[in-house]
């Protein structure tokens, strides 16, 4: 349910600027913690905790300008739904995913619950079916049914962003994902090796 505000040209552009910034902020984070989690097998809590409040500072502001005000509280919901459902996951795979997976898995939900909840569902969905498909691409090529450490965190990101190509509302969201991939990208060609070399000598908790 969205509720019609009156909106000026310039109240109209920050609020696109707003849904721009958090694509971008998702990306790059998102970047960052998968390069980590392919290296290190870390999601680490210097850059998955303080992602809940400035998730839900752009997203909530964006979806209050925008005539969306129970985006909030859908947000939070998707958030406890997605943190919920990967802890029981990791509570019954024995080792198989980690709680910085968990703990990442909430800051999808809530900037996935900002857009609706057939993007939370498509999100999480997508991340599984792209997890799942590489481990068994793994298991054929090493000619073994062993059990392997799979990253999950790129597929948890890809997961999120493929969502827009699916069933994005609007064209300017697939713009805005294509574009922050993009500009992450550059990000991190300019030192955010650093950042990721630092979180990657730090603890996970």
């Amino acid at each position: 349910m969205k509720i019609a505000l009156a909106q000026t040209p310039q109240m109209k552009a920050f609020t696109e600027g707003l849904r721009a910034a958090g694509f971008l902020y998702f990306a790059v984070i998102g970047l960052v913690l998968s390069l980590i989690d392919l290296r290190s097998r870390r999601l680490p809590n210097r850059i998955v905790l303080p992602s809940y409040f400035i998730v839900f500072l752009i997203g909530g502001i964006g979806g209050a300008l925008s005539g969306d005000p129970f985006s909030l509280l859908r947000s939070l919901l998707a958030a406890l739904f997605m943190f919920a459902t990967y802890l029981l996951i990791a509570f019954f795979s024995q080792g198989g995913m980690g709680f910085g997976d968990v703990k990442f898995a909430g800051v999808i939900g809530l900037f996935l619950g900002f857009l609706g909840w057939k993007q939370v569902i498509v999100g999480a969905v997508a991340a599984f079916v792209l997890g799942a498909t590489f481990g068994l691409i793994v298991m054929a090529a090493r000619k073994s049914i062993r059990k392997i450490r799979v990253a999950f965190g790129p597929w948890m990101v890809l997961g999120a962003l493929a969502r827009n190509s699916l069933c994005y509302s609007d064209f300017s969201e697939f713009t805005h994902s294509i574009r922050a991939l993009k500009i992450s990208e550059k990000f991190y060609s300019l030192g955010f090796q650093e950042i990721v070399a630092n979180a990657v000598r730090g603890k996970n908790d």
